[in-house]
């Protein structure tokens, strides 16, 4: 049996990074990095993030906050949790 394995190539992601810059104009992005950003390495990512200025990240578990706020980056979190969508949402 084989074991599926992803590799994320960090020059790639500051690629399509840049691009999506291009085509968003003055619109900020923000990448989403839950679930350990979707198995790529959590801190890896959220490091080249901090590197590439961006103003900030989304995520969606307090453990990821921890995590985050443990790296003492320099940008904001927005902190997508289930329990407070559902209490804006009502």
């Amino acid at each position: 049996m084989s074991t599926t394995k992803t590799i994320i190539n960090l020059s790639n992601f500051e690629h399509n990074v840049r691009y999506m810059q291009s085509i968003a104009k003055k619109a900020e992005i923000y990448p989403v990095i839950k679930a350990n950003a979707y198995g790529h390495g959590f801190i890896r990512v959220a490091r080249k993030i901090a590197d590439l200025k961006l103003k900030g990240v989304c995520i969606a578990t307090i453990n990821e906050l921890e995590e985050l706020t443990n790296l003492n980056l320099n940008y904001s979190i927005n902190f997508f949790h289930q329990y407070l969508n559902y209490f804006l949402s009502h």
